[in-house]
């Protein structure tokens, strides 16, 4: 069933929707799929993931985690606090199988923890301005995990749909 003002195409995700998406279609319709549900409000956003299938929830911190770093690095998903979200985040990496991208992402935590002693790094952090984080850049080494991730784009999606069709029960709606 489709919706022409939906973003994912669909008013309810079904096991024949998934199996008739390709690969390279599934995540995003997924994470379309909430956008549909949450709309303008972002603060219902919590809301709207409890009450999906639990599956959304883990696409949608991995899709987050994903884009962050895919728009700044690592460094942009410390700097706007995506890393509240870091103990989910490491689950669902380690629940989808994509175990050397748990691996980059640990790595890249140990080094924001160790670059916490860095006093002009940090200042720039609380600043929160968009002039403190262009600085940040050259104050930090997490551009070494950055491409470490990049490199391993394609296994990232792949491992997100191979997720969603061997568990497509948490996606059903």
């Amino acid at each position: 069933m489709t919706s022409a003002d939906s973003l994912s195409g669909y008013t309810h995700i079904t096991l024949e929707v998934i199996n008739s998406l390709p690969d390279k279609r599934l995540v995003t319709v997924i994470f379309d799929y909430i956008r549909d549900q949450v709309g303008d409000d972002y603060a219902q956003l919590a809301q709207v993931l409890a009450a999906l299938p639990a599956g959304f929830s883990l696409i949608y911190q991995l899709y987050a985690l994903n884009g962050e770093i895919a728009s700044g690095g690592f460094n942009q998903y410390f700097f706007n606090h995506l890393d509240t979200y870091a103990p989910q985040q490491a689950e669902a990496l380690a629940l989808i199988g994509a175990a050397e991208h748990h691996q980059i992402f640990q790595a890249a935590h140990r080094l924001h923890a160790a670059e916490q002693q860095n006093e002009a790094l940090q200042k720039l952090y609380r600043e929160g301005t968009p002039e403190a984080f262009a600085a940040t850049y050259r104050l930090t080494g997490l551009g070494e995990w950055d491409d470490a991730w990049y490199a391993l784009d394609k296994e990232f999606d792949a491992a997100l749909a191979q997720f969603i069709r061997r568990q497509p029960q948490l996606f059903v709606t």
